[in-house]
């Protein structure tokens, strides 16, 4: 049987899946670079739980919760998709469990213990793990050639796997790179009012996105303040989908979020009734079923409406601005946190990379897997996912006829 050489640059999820995944299909010599420790970056994952994919499947559906790269991921689905991911764990021991959203977790709720299975079957399976910076990659006209600090190496087949941080080679390779920027991320405010909000979670809240006065949105989920920052599903959610709109302190993005989750007639009506079977009550302690206590107080503060006011006393007016605050609370996002975000959009055009095969549609026999592909997906397993499918078909593919 024949020995076949693969090198693959990087160790992360996409990495070590693929190495894996080659070992599955052919008699093959793989040697695995990464200056880093292997799956290093799985570990933070889901809260260090590993939250390694997501129930949905249905591919076109799973497809449409990445803002980017979903048609693409369509073709890579259909021969790799969630059932196939759960399946493989399981055979390999690492037994899931689905959580109430959806989420599918290692009955282990460990990051750590999923990477040690991991590694100790690609020990098992002979693969080479080399703690080395690759330099240069270069084709001598037959293979490709590997250039670390320590030696050159050469390889027949080279799977590159490098992550959402490190473009360098894709790019001395020949291939375009959509600009790079990070998302999931917490999105800063600019109504520094709300910064003592710290800890205070909204739960399902609507939410309605604008930039430039136009609507970019409607989307709904649960939501954080932090010190300076609002963060959560829905607002990482929100800094994914408008990942590369160019908003700033002087032109920011505009969310009007509905904490009640009624329209304003029910509140009106709600108000009149109240009134009537409440009438001493005072304003800050009517509107406990619609907003958390700590965040009315703010809004009445922000608006001079005496909180211990009684409600039969309430002008229309701040009826109207109550009810507004309700159902339109606006903030102001000028950027999206700093060195916080999750995943990465951009990267190797997917316009590049045939989807049935992951082969680079440039350099022959030169392959892409994981996060530096232009695929990102919303937090809850998708990225991960992604990883696991583009490894397991690019890996698929290495010596099919073509």
């Amino acid at each position: 049987m024949s020995l076949y050489n693969v090198g693959i640059i990087g160790a992360g999820p996409a990495g070590v899946f693929a190495a894996l995944s080659v070992c599955d299909f052919y008699n093959a010599q793989i040697t695995v670079f990464d200056w880093q420790e292997p799956l290093k970056t799985l570990l933070p994952t889901g809260g260090g739980r590993c939250n390694f994919s997501y129930f949905e499947t249905d591919i076109r559906t799973f497809a449409g919760y990445y803002p980017r790269g979903s048609k693409f991921l369509l073709s890579v689905l259909s021969r790799f998709n969630m059932n196939d991911t759960v399946d493989y764990f399981e055979n390999i021991g690492i037994k899931s469990y689905v959580q109430n959203d959806n989420r599918i977790f290692p009955i282990s709720d460990s990051a750590k213990v999923t990477s040690e299975i991991l590694l100790k079957r690609a020990k098992l399976l002979g693969i080479n793990f080399k703690k080395e910076r690759v330099n240069h990659i270069y084709h001598n006209g037959e293979n490709f050639v590997v250039s670390t600090q320590n030696d050159d190496y050469e390889f027949k087949k080279l799977i590159l796997a490098t992550g959402g941080k490190n473009f360098k080679l894709a790019r001395k390779l020949g291939h375009k790179i959509i600009t790079p920027t990070f998302t999931l991320a917490p999105l800063e405010i600019k109504e520094t009012q709300y910064y003592n909000l710290s800890g205070l979670s909204l739960k399902d809240v609507w939410v309605k996105v604008f930039f430039e006065n136009k609507k970019l949105l409607n989307i709904s989920g649960d939501m954080l303040f932090t010190r300076n920052s609002i963060s959560g599903p829905v607002i990482f959610k929100i800094s994914s989908i408008c990942a590369y709109e160019d908003y700033s302190d002087k032109n920011p993005l505009e969310l009007k979020i509905n904490i009640a989750k009624q329209s304003i007639q029910y509140l009106e009506n709600y108000v009149e009734e109240f009134k009537t079977n409440n009438a001493k009550t005072a304003i800050k302690n009517a509107f406990g079923d619609f907003c958390p206590k700590n965040l009315l107080d703010l809004i009445l503060k922000d608006n001079n409406i005496e909180p211990l006011k009684q409600i039969a006393q309430m002008t229309k007016k701040e009826k109207e601005i109550i009810l507004k605050n309700l159902t339109e609370f606006t903030l102001h996002i000028t950027s999206k946190v700093i060195g916080t975000g999750i995943v990465t959009a951009g990267g190797v055009d997917t316009n590049e990379i045939n989807a049935a095969t992951m082969e680079s549609k440039i350099v022959p026999n030169l392959y892409f897997a994981g996060e530096m592909i232009n695929v990102d997906g919303f937090t809850g397993g998708f990225n991960l996912q992604n990883c696991w499918s583009t490894a397991r078909v690019a890996a698929m593919n290495l010596f099919e006829e073509k």
